[in-house]
């Protein structure tokens, strides 16, 4: 069973932890090392183990976080490639020197069929992502981030509530800390980041 409660409470474990999370959180590229801890707190809790791991292996943590990226930018790529694709009209009157209004909402009519099956396959994508990254987190192999698993898990009544809820609870991070210039939506991210992967490390242990 999944405890929410842990989830919530643990990145505030260890204030020490949790300083340094941020720190790594802060910087360009160095980022990638707090994405990486984030993986392992998943894959920590797949094993109902919930005290913060120790900082240490950053270029192993690194590379998880890049190879996180990664994964999610595969997913994305198709959406994002048929969005572009049908608002490109759009794009370049934009980003001209006199951005015509009329032009955009043309090319937004004219092709609003494929700039909602993008829409939609963004969002599709971005759900079963998490699933990926989890499921490399836990197994550690690229193409883990790509088995039949990721999707079979991601259609289930639990993920769905763990990646319904997590998201929301770092929506609302963000929403409380939306004052504080970017340094409010770091640390939201990685309270939020922290908190998913926990409860998705769990959730992902007990779905068969």
């Amino acid at each position: 069973m999944v405890d929410f409660i842990k989830a919530i409470e643990r990145p505030f474990t260890d204030f020490k932890k949790f300083m340094l999370g941020l720190l790594f959180s802060l910087i360009p590229i160095v980022n990638f090392i707090a994405a990486g801890y984030e993986l392992e707190c998943g894959r920590l809790a797949s094993k109902k183990q919930f005290k913060l791991p120790e900082w240490g292996g950053y270029g192993k943590l690194f590379i998880k976080g890049l190879l996180q990226f990664c994964i999610s930018l595969i997913y994305l790529m198709i959406p994002v490639v048929l969005f572009l694709i049908g608002f490109w009209g759009g794009f370049a009157t934009l980003f001209s020197g006199n951005p015509d209004a009329g032009l955009i909402i043309a090319v937004l009519i004219s092709n609003w069929i494929l700039i909602l099956v993008s829409v939609l396959l963004f969002i599709l994508a971005a759900y079963v992502s998490y699933s990926a990254i989890v499921n490399f987190a836990i197994k550690g192999r690229f193409k883990d981030g790509f088995s039949v698993d990721v999707w079979k898990r991601a259609f289930t009544w639990r993920y769905f509530m763990v990646i319904f809820i997590g998201v929301v609870y770092m929506a609302l991070w963000m929403l409380l800390l939306s004052f504080i210039p970017y340094v409010g939506g770091v640390v939201a991210g990685f309270v939020g980041g922290v908190t998913i992967f926990t409860l998705l490390g769990q959730v992902y242990s007990e779905i068969r």
